[in-house]
């Protein structure tokens, strides 16, 4: 038996399938002290946006996965951002 088509097959390269994925949970924001100083040395602090479910959702998406999160955010500046 020829087992050339067999070698060639598995060496080919395999695109993972990709699925429609819905996150439910909340979107939490990160207030950390600019350039490592402590929180209270500085009246301004540096926000940044994380949270489990955000942080799957997000690397699902570069993935290539179709991506949702579901959540609840203020309808204001910093629901916006």
């Amino acid at each position: 038996s020829d087992t050339r088509g067999n070698a060639t097959a598995m060496n080919a390269t395999v695109k993972p399938p990709t699925g429609r994925v819905v996150s439910f949970g909340e979107v939490l924001l990160r207030l950390a002290a600019p350039a490592g100083e402590l929180l209270l040395q500085r009246p301004q602090l540096d926000p940044s946006f994380c949270g489990a479910e955000a942080n799957v959702a997000v690397a699902l998406a570069g993935f290539g996965h179709d991506v949702r999160l579901v959540t609840a955010l203020p309808d204001n500046a910093l629901g916006a951002a």
